[in-house]
């Protein structure tokens, strides 16, 4: 799932169908954004059969600063 998502991000998701959302949070001196991205796409998944239940998978990349401290 890792290196379906590395990928993805890295080409924008070009060619791949998803929903993606971006929230900002900004209280309490630091301000945040998170990135979500979710996906039906499965057919990268290396042993089907163990997930054949699993309808979608999901990705949340975070980035945070306060002050001088940045972290993603």
């Amino acid at each position: 799932m890792r290196e379906f998502f590395t990928t993805a991000v890295a080409g924008d998701f070009a060619g791949v169908a998803h929903d993606d959302t971006e929230e900002v949070d900004k209280d309490h001196g630091r301000l945040e954004v998170r990135w979500h991205w979710v996906t039906e796409e499965l057919s990268t998944l290396s042993d089907v059969q163990r997930w054949s239940r699993l309808r979608r998978i999901g990705l949340v990349e975070r980035e945070c600063w306060r002050g001088d401290h940045h972290t993603i």
